[in-house]
């Protein structure tokens, strides 16, 4: 079913946000500690800005759905899973995470 229809009728809306990976989860030159805790803080900041901003700009107060790929993917499914009362339906069906980066993550 194409999307452009409820595009053009204002029925579908998208946000896109700028992730902080470069200065958490990439920024190999952090430790893990703060790798995390720059990612916490990105959390927050979509929790409880974004997120109320976005409500408030469509009128939309029900749940919400989050997708991205690559890196987008995770940060989809991790706040699918961690915020069930915000996002109600998610999509990361491109997740296409490198293995090294993964198995690093795991490791640590």
């Amino acid at each position: 079913m194409p999307v452009l229809p409820f595009i053009e009728e204002g029925r579908v809306q998208f946000f896109t946000l700028s992730s902080v990976d470069s200065e958490s989860w990439l920024a190999t030159w952090k430790n893990g500690h703060d790798q995390a805790e720059m990612h916490r803080a990105y959390e927050r900041y979509v929790i409880e800005e974004a997120i109320p901003f976005i409500k408030h700009k469509t009128g939309w107060f029900d749940g919400m759905m989050t997708t991205g790929c690559s890196m987008g993917a995770y940060h989809a499914v991790n706040f699918f899973l961690q915020h069930p009362d915000v996002f109600t339906k998610g999509d990361c069906s491109q997740w296409c995470l490198r293995r090294t980066f993964l198995c690093r993550r795991l490791l640590q």
